[in-house]
């Protein structure tokens, strides 16, 4: 597993929690690609997707690869990314969840059910 503690504040239960929860809300959702971002977001910083969910870099969540998905998310949110080009939904997806975990936002994108 990856050494998060440099790169995001929220613990790995918690993150599961989340993950969880994201996972229960998709078939609900009227927004699926936004939900199914910030589950790709939470599984690759548990180490459970090997490439990074906007760059499809393979390597783990370091502080940087976390920055540049967040810039990259940024990027497919206003044109296209990637090829073939990310969902614009799927990147705030992950945009959002990235800062969540970051400390930059203080709510998980999808709430997370207690």
């Amino acid at each position: 597993m990856v050494d998060l503690r440099k790169a995001v504040v929220i613990s790995p239960d918690v993150i599961e929690q989340a993950a969880a929860s994201a996972v229960a809300w998709l078939p609900r959702s009227d927004n699926p690609q936004f939900v199914k971002g910030a589950i790709a977001a939470y599984a690759w910083v548990l180490g459970r997707l090997p490439y990074g969910p906007v760059s499809r870099a393979d390597g783990p969540a370091t502080v940087e690869a976390l920055r540049r998905e967040d810039r990259l998310a940024d990027d497919a949110i206003y044109g296209p990314v990637g090829d073939p080009p990310v969902d614009q939904r799927f990147a705030a997806g992950v945009q959002n969840a990235l800062m969540w975990l970051r400390g930059l936002d203080d709510e998980p994108p999808i709430s997370i059910d207690r």
